[in-house]
């Protein structure tokens, strides 16, 4: 999916988690540094719970910490990049230098034009990033976004940049989780209707016939092996899915960024957001239809 959106024309970040919640990650330049997934000591509810939401608070501050990056390399101070180290297997030939005075990082009332986005475990991390420091961001893109380690209760800061959380409808069927979901956004519903400061939507759209992991590539590798690993076996082709989560993607940021390089095929892109749209009816399904189910 990074790479999707990247090739439109957007600068984008990936952030290597260092809290422990990655399979495994490594230091750079530091053969011997391995970081492995880190499992909760007890199966106990609150002890993982423990776990998961001090794993969140440090993912949020690697969120700001990738702004701040941001902002050093746009003032022309770039940190040092690890990979043009000639001792690495293949030494980046990139200069981080050639985005001085490249990165439109606010309008001119300083409100923010970069987007968070998460997936699963990120999609809590981009929740909460965007409740803690909302004029950093235009919007929040929230793939299936696990709601488990956000604060209990559910009081999050109102969130005041559009945000588009797409789900898989195997998450929509996890009947805790997404009772979880539909709570914080009727929540931010009753926000904006208290508040006239806040102006911007949270929408959820479910498509159907897919499954946690449609939103990656890895059901398209693994196709040919999909109808015998059970937990890759979904309805909906998993090209499909894929398109379908990158045109919603690119259709909400499109409504904030208009200077994108968008191939003529999804140009005008706007029925993806039509709750009437005929030919997406068997794909898409909206949160207000769910309710009025």
């Amino acid at each position: 999916m990074c790479g999707d959106l990247a090739s439109f024309g957007m600068l984008v970040f990936a952030i290597e988690h260092r809290d422990g919640s990655a399979s495994t990650t490594q230091i750079a330049g530091k053969m011997d540094n391995w970081m492995s997934y880190q499992r909760p000591t007890s199966q106990k509810v609150d002890v993982t719970y423990g776990l998961r939401s001090t794993q969140l608070k440090f993912r949020v501050k690697e969120v700001m910490a990738t702004l701040d990056v941001l902002q050093h390399l746009n003032s022309g101070n770039a940190p040092r990049n690890v990979l043009d180290d000639s001792s690495q297997p293949r030494p980046s030939t990139f200069s981080l230098s050639s985005l001085k005075s490249r990165l439109k990082l606010c309008d001119s009332e300083g409100n923010g034009l970069v987007f968070v986005a998460g997936h699963s475990f990120g999609g809590a991390t981009a929740l909460l990033s965007l409740a803690d420091v909302p004029k950093s961001f235009a919007g929040g893109l929230i793939l299936d976004p696990w709601m488990f380690p956000l604060p209990k209760p559910l009081n999050i800061t109102s969130i005041r940049s559009p945000t588009l959380i797409i789900n898989s409808e195997q998450f929509s069927k996890w009947s805790e989780n997404f009772a979880a979901l539909t709570a914080f956004i009727r929540n931010e519903e009753n926000m904006q209707k208290q508040n006239s400061d806040v102006c911007n939507s949270v929408r959820l759209a479910t498509i159907l016939g897919t499954g946690h992991q449609n939103q990656s590539d890895f059901p398209v590798l693994m196709h040919p092996l999909g109808n015998k690993i059970k937990r890759l076996s979904y309805p909906k082709d998993p090209k499909l899915a894929l398109l379908l989560n990158q045109r919603m993607m690119l259709a909400f940021i499109r409504q904030r960024l208009i200077n994108l390089r968008i191939p003529s095929e999804i140009e005008e892109d706007k029925e993806i957001f039509d709750y009437g749209a005929a030919a997406l009816k068997e794909h898409i399904e909206w949160f207000s239809e769910q309710v009025d189910k």
